[in-house]
């Protein structure tokens, strides 16, 4: 070969090299995932195959990225911190290097900022505990979640510890966490982790140095809130008008008057927020797989975290470790073993902690006060589940089941549901502070596994309108769920022809159910099926669903469905249906289809479950409106629209929000109160404006529970109406309603108008 010939091989090999090199660069092997999120900044990190410059890319939407951070440092795992951000913003976002965008610039990479110190956001937390076992079991509880949850977005996610077994190795990260799980969370919430016994294995907290150490991004400088701690094996944040305070109880001195609890106590003396939650890996309460009574991580962090905790007025304590769920009663001061526990003693409240059966527990105080309580959650079975006596006498529900926890702040109260690998709840409670009225906004049915469905079983369809609730079904059959043949838990065997060649394709269902009250408050409905082939769901004659198993097309008594086994619920999001409701009877009408002709088994059961807040207009002024008098009903307008008792003014889509309030024209002298109902109502929701004049909305108004909305200036003297624009924001999914009412001087109410603002 002539030198020329092997200097052009040279260069083209040299070439070639290059451009893989280039090539790999554009791979994204982890992430991105979120990190250390507050109100005003976001950590953004993510690895790739070879090393190169990072670039994160920002802006109001997809395609509209109009800001950047970048850090020119060739590394393969990159953190990008954005700060200087707007509270209470949605931002989408990709990742890449200066030259190219690797992912992101679309629908789903996104995150939403935290609400300002102290200010209240609807927020929705998820809780996974030891979920790191990287196998189905995890996939299952991330399944169930996922669809129990909706699709409706959440603020964060916590993990309690063994985040990745067996000794949380990148690699086990890479599978437990990063690839093939939960990387739909991590683009779009902020992953808040707690250090476990298998993390230990590979890092360590005394040198902050190892895995967990290398792939986590967590405030030690009080970034994101609280004290500083100097360290990332334990942390706090701020969220809104809660605290979080995340320990470190595998490494890190546990013991009163070291560096962790001495840290403690200065965080917890400096915090102002409303709630307190803290958590760790050890549980200070368990008889599950692990021993609060013996074991000297769980009996350390009991005798002297809590201590401290309790002492501060802590609200929810989460922790892991042993594969259960275990919760407990609102309890305070046990320190000793579980069978010292006196329920007189200790017990703040010793009821279920449900609104509706024993009742939501309640703390007298607003903010944080020694000694009045706490709920203790073990969660620790979103990867696996290990026998024990589940006997501790301060758990009010002890499971050994899978499953993760959700926990919904809305404003002065908590909810917390756990939910198994099939996304059914078993177990909620709810807390609440402050004197505010407990509200269930939790997940209600219309009717139950098991109830009795009307069935048409002969071979055929029975009518073209089958499926109207005018049809009337009275000749039909009826019976409970489960409903079928050829398994041995089904309740009612239905026909399926003497032929065992030539099955029933088609059988048709019925159930009527009521609606209580306006189906315009309805905030979710939900469809959890059990069915075997397929199935297609009609509400009130319109088509509204169809499995998966189901064609597209027209459907008839000899579609075939692809085949599907039934035995367990599967959740279907219904939320678009809800105008098709209306107030009394309803009906649900379903056809399940074979698979083929021959089928040896059919399966339907159904739950359909929703989500509401009530209507929570001032119940005084009901029954004694007096619109005599020439005073115009419209006092009140919420985006320009009026229209008395009950008109809905939809800003889903982010839209500004402009309140106006009229004078009473004619009524000298006369009070104006303006009433607002956010999610939880408490006293501070009842606002008396004074008689007209120069007014102040008192700020406490607008901190109820839901809005950003800030102090608005003076109501300009009469006779000016009062207007204030709140800037428009998303990810709050309550019901708000406003209602103004004008009182003479004898104080009787002359006139009022209400309307209701639904963010979604």
């Amino acid at each position: 070969m002539t030198r020329s010939l092997i200097r052009r091989s040279l260069l083209a090999a040299a070439a070639l090299a290059a451009s893989s090199a280039i090539a790999l660069a554009q791979t994204v092997t982890r992430g991105p995932y979120l990190q250390s999120g507050s109100h005003d900044r976001i950590t953004v990190c993510w690895r790739t195959d070879v090393a190169c410059d990072s670039v994160v890319r920002y802006g109001a939407g997809p395609g509209q990225l109009t800001s950047s951070v970048s850090d020119p440092a060739q590394v393969t795992d990159h953190a990008v911190t954005l700060t200087g951000l707007s509270q209470n913003l949605r931002l989408w976002y990709s990742v890449g290097t200066s030259s190219a965008v690797l992912a992101g610039d679309d629908a789903e990479h996104q995150f939403l900022t935290a609400p300002p110190a102290g200010r209240a956001r609807a927020s929705r937390i998820w809780v996974l505990g030891d979920s790191g076992t990287k196998d189905s079991n995890a996939r299952a509880v991330r399944n169930g979640f996922y669809a129990a949850n909706g699709g409706r977005p959440i603020d964060f996610f916590l993990m309690l510890g063994d985040n990745a077994y067996p000794i949380g190795s990148d690699s086990d990260y890479q599978d437990a966490v990063f690839q093939s799980m939960y990387e739909a969370r991590l683009i779009d919430s902020v992953l808040w982790p707690a250090y476990g016994n298998h993390d230990a294995l590979s890092a360590d907290s005394g040198t902050q140095s190892g895995v967990y150490y290398d792939i986590f991004q967590l405030p030690k400088s009080a970034e994101c809130g609280g004290v500083a701690s100097g360290t990332e094996a334990y942390y706090s944040f701020d969220w809104g008008n809660a605290h979080f305070i995340c320990l470190d109880s595998m490494e890190s001195n546990r013991l009163l008057g070291g560096a962790m609890l001495t840290w403690l106590d200065q965080d917890l003396l400096a915090n102002t927020k409303e709630w307190v939650i803290a958590y760790w890996h050890h549980p200070p309460y368990s008889l599950g797989s692990h021993d609060s009574d013996v074991e000297t991580e769980l009996t350390e962090m009991r005798l002297n975290a809590v201590e401290l905790l309790e002492s501060h007025g802590v609200d929810l304590v989460l922790s892991g470790h042993s594969h259960s769920y275990e919760r407990s009663f609102l309890i305070d001061s046990h320190r000793g073993k579980s069978f010292t526990f006196d329920p007189v003693v200790h017990g703040k409240d010793m009821g279920d902690g449900r609104i509706g059966s024993g009742g939501a527990y309640q703390k007298p105080s607003a903010g944080m006060t020694p000694h009045e309580g706490a709920v203790y959650v073990v969660s620790g079975a979103s990867g696996k589940t290990e026998s024990g006596p589940l006997n501790h006498p301060a758990m009010h529900v002890s499971l050994e089941s899978l499953g993760s926890l959700v926990l919904d702040l809305w404003g002065s109260q908590l909810d917390g549901i756990y939910l198994d690998e099939n996304g059914v709840e078993l177990d909620r409670f709810s807390l609440v502070k402050g004197g505010a009225t407990p509200v269930d906004v939790g997940t209600q049915q219309w009717f139950a596994v098991n109830s009795d469905w009307k069935r048409h079983d002969q071979g055929y369809t029975p009518a073209s309108d089958w499926h109207s609730p005018s049809y009337s079904d009275a000749s039909w059959a009826n019976g409970p769920a489960i409903l079928g043949y050829g398994e041995n838990y089904i309740a009612t065997t239905v026909s399926y022809g003497n032929d065992p060649n030539n099955r029933f394709i088609t059988t048709y269902f019925r159930k009527e159910f009521d609606v209580s009250g306006d189906p315009a408050d309805l905030m979710a409905m939900r469809l959890l099926a059990n069915y075997d082939d397929g199935f297609v769901a009609y509400l009130n004659g319109v088509e509204v669903l169809r499995s998966a198993s189901m064609p597209a097309g027209a459907i008839d008594y000899d579609t075939l469905a692809s085949s599907h086994e039934g035995g367990k619920y599967e959740t279907f999001d219904l939320g678009a249906a809800i105008p098709l409701l209306t107030s009394g009877t309803n009906l649900l009408a379903i056809e399940v289809h074979q698979s083929n002709k021959t089928s040896s088994d059919l399966v339907w059961d159904a739950v359909l479950e929703y989500s509401s807040f009530e209507p929570l207009l001032p119940k005084g002024a009901e029954g004694v409106l007096d619109p005599i008098g020439g005073i115009p009903l419209d006092l009140l307008r919420v985006n320009g629209s009026t229209g008395g008792l009950g008109r809905s003014v939809d800003v889903a889509d982010g839209s500004d929000i402009t309140l106006e309030i009229d004078d009473p024209p004619g009524n000298p002298g006369a009070g104006l109160v303006l009433f607002g109902y956010f999610g939880v109502p408490t006293a501070l929701d009842s606002i008396d404006l004074g008689t007209i004049g120069t007014l102040v909305v008192p700020q406490e108004l607008w901190l109820a529970n839901t809005l950003s909305i800030g102090l608005p200036p003076l109501l300009p003297s009469y006779p000016t109406p009062w207007s204030y624009v709140e800037p428009g924001m998303t990810g709050a999914p309550l019901d708000i309603s406003l209602q103004a009412v004008v009182f003479d001087a004898a104080g009787k109410l002359r006139c009022t108008n209400a309307v209701l603002i639904r963010l979604r």
